[in-house]
């Protein structure tokens, strides 16, 4: 440093190398201020894409949740479905019931006789089937409770029923209109068709 300034203060000025001194000094002082300048450029760059970032961020997780409140939603709306179809069921259910008994009390005897002795063997067929169903929906709720799952809540049994509906329905189709798939040749295809077995 005391040499720089030894020098610094041997120039005269308005000397040749004093001018260049000034012009090296300013030429510096602009190589700072634009490194200055580009430093505080990659600041705002950065400070930007943190803000983007975190902006990204706090979409995704407000999308996540609004998803979340979506799906729970749909299932209180499809609980509350289940449920007011079930009553209406029920009561359509009891409303027949009731003006079945009442009707059948104008039949004619013979009339009243038959649907009685149709009732009675509907009864006697039923009895068994319903002990049955009791003990597989018993079962079936120690399996619920087994895993986790709420046997009360109305949506189980729904998922159970479109299921079993679903399998049933699959299972018929394949049973009724399932062919040989595969399973011969071309050549004893066209033997069965023609009756050469």
């Amino acid at each position: 440093m005391k040499i720089r300034l030894k020098i610094l203060s041997s120039l005269q000025p308005g000397s040749r190398e004093w001018n260049a001194v000034l012009v090296a000094c300013s030429k510096a002082l602009e190589i700072s201020a634009a490194v200055q300048h580009l430093g505080n450029v990659l600041s705002t760059v950065d400070r930007t894409r943190e803000v983007a970032n975190k902006g990204l961020t706090d979409f995704s997780s407000d999308l996540n949740e609004a998803t979340r409140n979506i799906g729970t939603v749909s299932i209180d709306a499809l609980r509350w479905a289940i449920v007011t179809v079930e009553d209406y069921l029920a009561s359509g259910t009891s409303f027949i019931v009731y003006y079945y008994g009442y009707a059948k009390d104008y039949f004619p005897p013979e009339a009243r006789d038959a649907l009685n002795l149709t009732e009675d063997s509907t009864k006697k067929f039923l009895r068994p089937v319903g002990s049955a169903i009791k003990q597989v929906y018993s079962a079936i709720e120690v399996l619920e409770t087994y895993l986790g799952v709420d046997p009360n809540d109305p949506i189980v049994p729904f998922f159970l029923f479109v299921g079993t509906t679903v399998a049933l329905g699959i299972s018929y189709r394949v049973l009724t209109y399932g062919g040989y798939s595969w399973d011969l040749s071309p050549e004893s295809a066209l033997d069965l068709l023609a009756g050469r077995e």
